[in-house]
């Protein structure tokens, strides 16, 4: 049995996870890569061509700063949306990785795409339960004290402003972390047990619960993380062109300067993307161990017996060959019918 196939605490899968991305960094960021790509592709095509950021031609400041808000907005699902559509196979790199087996980037790729139905479904369900449903509500919210602060000329701002800004983004946020935390589950079951989209939902909200705190904070975690890392290494590239620059007496253009950041955010994610569904995977197997004893499971599977466990009840039934075998009369006996010989 491989010896991560027992309850861990979330230091111990932290730790592990790390050492699995930094073992195998290659071949997992081989297979981050092509989600970077795509995204690096449609942030091209939108500089270039469609310009999302001058939406409604704003003039302001105030509606410059509203109409990035939302763009950025946008690019955040469709890159969530985009890199969940491969979680199939990050979790079948992380999962093969595990267990000693054999994999390539292209068989993980080849494995995602075989069922790219199922989990472009479960990709759309996660991001509206996880996200635009939140945030619906939290805008709505908004939309509602907004409309009753003028509707009975309310006056004093600071507070109302507080409150009608920093209630719903409490709370937007706390319920994505739930729902996320719940439903983080779907992508690996529906790969690792070739489950269907509506029933891998399912089957992951009832596996992840006694653990949503553990996958809550490993995503913070790690995403604070990488978003300091990446202030500072943007920060230092951004420093590096201004001075290049100057010392070559040459004009960098807006554009330049955006399209430096998505070659370096195309880097970054297929170098660092991989962190977090690898110590997903192993969440989702620390609750199988916890709850489904599948450690045992992998053990009698190893030592080649076909004993099925009922996991609900605790029962072990044996296989029919076994019970055939139980049944059958010794060599030479006789057989009376049934009933014959009673009195």
């Amino acid at each position: 049995m491989p010896p991560t196939l027992r309850p861990m605490k979330l230091g111990e899968i932290l730790d592990q996870g790390f050492s699995i991305y930094r073992r195998n960094f290659w071949q997992l960021a081989g297979v981050a890569l092509i989600p970077a790509m795509i995204i690096f592709s449609l942030r091209v095509v939108d500089l270039t061509w469609v310009h999302l950021n001058q939406i409604g031609h704003p003039k302001d400041s105030g509606s410059i700063m509203a109409v990035a808000y939302l763009v950025a907005l946008i690019y955040l699902h469709i890159n969530s949306f985009i890199f969940l559509l491969f979680y199939p196979a990050f979790a079948r790199t992380s999962s093969a990785i595990l267990f000693g087996e054999s994999f390539s980037i292209a068989g993980s790729l080849r494995f995602a795409a075989k069922r790219w139905r199922t989990y472009l479904l479960i990709g759309f369900l996660v991001i509206l339960a996880e996200t635009l449903i939140p945030e619906g509500l939290g805008f709505g919210f908004m939309a509602g004290c907004g409309a009753l602060i003028d509707r009975f000329s309310l006056n004093d701002y600071n507070v109302l402003i507080a409150f009608v800004v920093g209630v719903p983004v409490f709370g937007v946020a706390v319920l994505i972390g739930w729902i996320g935390a719940g439903l983080s589950f779907a992508a690996p079951t529906a790969a690792l047990e070739q489950m269907p989209g509506f029933k891998a939902l399912r089957r992951s909200w009832r596996l992840s619960k006694g653990s949503r705190g553990r996958v809550a904070v490993s995503w913070v975690a790690i995403n604070l993380l990488l978003a300091l890392l990446w202030t500072v290494v943007q920060s230092l590239t951004y420093l590096s062109e201004r001075s290049l620059a100057a010392a070559k007496h040459v004009h960098l253009t807006q554009k330049f300067y955006m399209v430096s950041r998505y070659s370096l955010g195309t880097i970054y994610d297929a170098l660092l993307g991989p962190l977090f569904p690898v110590i997903l995977i192993l969440l989702y197997y620390d609750q199988r161990v916890r709850k489904e004893g599948y450690d045992i499971e992998r053990m009698i599977d190893a030592a080649g017996l076909t004993v099925s466990m009922s996991t609900a009840s605790g029962a072990v039934a044996p296989e029919p060959a076994a019970v055939q075998a139980v049944s059958a009369p010794p060599e030479g006996a006789s057989v009376q019918p049934a009933g014959e010989g009673l009195a």
